[in-house]
């Protein structure tokens, strides 16, 4: 998403480590330059106004890369809870 006004206002919010970690681990995968650009880009979408100008290829992409991106997290989730339960 190119930048075509400023942006001068601030959003703030928390994560805790484990959501932390699995953001910075997919945000390049989907293509932001940042973890913020990622937060930016995903609450943006997810409030229907995030700018797409690849069409209908560059946004089944997108979705699929979701996907796969959710799924990845899932699965850190769960090789953490077994691995914690191994140690337990």
């Amino acid at each position: 998403m190119s930048v075509l006004r400023p942006r001068n206002r601030l959003v703030n919010f928390r994560l805790s480590q484990q959501e932390y970690e699995t953001v910075k681990a997919v945000y390049a995968l989907r293509g932001a330059r940042s973890v913020s650009d990622f937060a930016r880009t995903a609450v943006l979408r997810s409030a229907g106004v995030a700018e797409s100008s690849h069409g209908p290829a560059q946004s089944h992409l997108s979705n699929l890369e979701h996907k796969v991106a959710e799924l990845e997290s899932r699965v850190t989730t769960l090789l953490r809870l077994l691995n914690d339960g191994a140690e337990s």
